[in-house]
């Protein structure tokens, strides 16, 4: 209250000025302290400041400024920018979103600030599009908005979610679509099976990365699918195939059908009632 917004066109009011001015007193009032359950952490450096993603690391080049905790669980980070530069500048997002997904931090919520502007952004979505953006010189009327969200007891301290979609990560990491990609020993353990209305066949998967819990949707076409079957037993291949004759429908099979290798291509994003996410297209299946 009572700020001078006045001086952001001053090119002396950098970073760590918004970092002091701003954020620091925004931070304290959404009710995070420097000790207790609900804290918030300045400046925490990576042990390993890589991210990996199969045989490729990437490097984390920040550290972001705050590091929000609630009931001492990781919830959120926070990266001030000083006034003249933009939020929406992907190489901020790029490196916040990094930060974010590290195996020493694990949220699921990122957040830039530039004293000008304040965004909120979610790492399952495939596209930096604000979960929660408003104007510092707002911020007295959005308050309730704003406190609903990011105070200890808010929104995204909740942390009952859906898994991350592994599609969206591996967009967001830099994959291309027109890159094959292989998957070598894909467990068919109790495998969820389904057929989709006027579409694909599908096999969910869960897939863990450096701890992090994703979900992974494997599209096959019926020559693909009919091609993962056949490496299946006979008869397990026959009861699937018989089960799945209604469409739409889903299957959970009970019991291990091996590993297969599949090779896949990213697919297009979609979206339900719960989440959106990428699919991978199947091209071709083999043990």
């Amino acid at each position: 209250q009572g700020f001078d917004f006045g001086v952001l066109d001053d090119a002396e009011f950098k970073e760590d000025a918004v970092r002091e001015e701003i954020v620091a007193p925004l931070v304290r009032a959404l009710g995070y302290e420097v000790s207790g359950p609900h804290r918030v952490v300045r400046g925490r450096r990576l042990e390993h400041p890589f991210v990996a993603l199969g045989v490729s690391t990437h490097k984390v080049s920040i550290v972001p400024d705050y590091l929000m905790f609630t009931e001492d669980q990781p919830t959120w980070v926070l990266d001030a920018k000083a006034p003249g530069e933009s939020i929406d500048d992907p190489d901020h997002h790029a490196q916040a979103y990094s930060y974010a997904i590290h195996r020493d931090v694990r949220v699921d919520w990122y957040a830039l600030c530039n004293g000008r502007e304040f965004g909120l952004y979610n790492v399952a979505d495939m596209a930096p599009t604000p979960r929660l953006r408003f104007k510092l010189l707002d911020l007295a009327s959005r308050w309730a908005e704003v406190h609903t969200f990011l105070s200890p007891g808010g929104r995204i301290a909740d942390r009952g979610r859906l898994d991350k979609d592994f599609g969206i990560l591996l967009l967001r990491m830099g994959t291309r679509k027109d890159v094959n990609l292989h998957f070598i020993g894909v467990s068919l353990l109790h495998p969820k099976i389904g057929r989709l209305e006027g579409g694909p066949y599908r096999l969910a998967r869960g897939v863990n990365i450096e701890g992090q819990r994703y979900h992974v949707s494997y599209d096959f076409d019926d020559d693909v699918f009919a091609s993962f079957l056949a490496l299946l037993g006979k008869k397990d291949a026959t009861n699937i195939a018989r089960s799945l004759r209604v469409e739409p429908t889903a299957l959970h099979v009970t019991g291990d059908l091996g590993h297969v290798h599949l090779e896949c291509r990213l697919g297009d994003l979609e979206e339900n009632d719960l989440e959106h996410f990428i699919p991978l297209k199947v091209v071709s299946a083999t043990r």
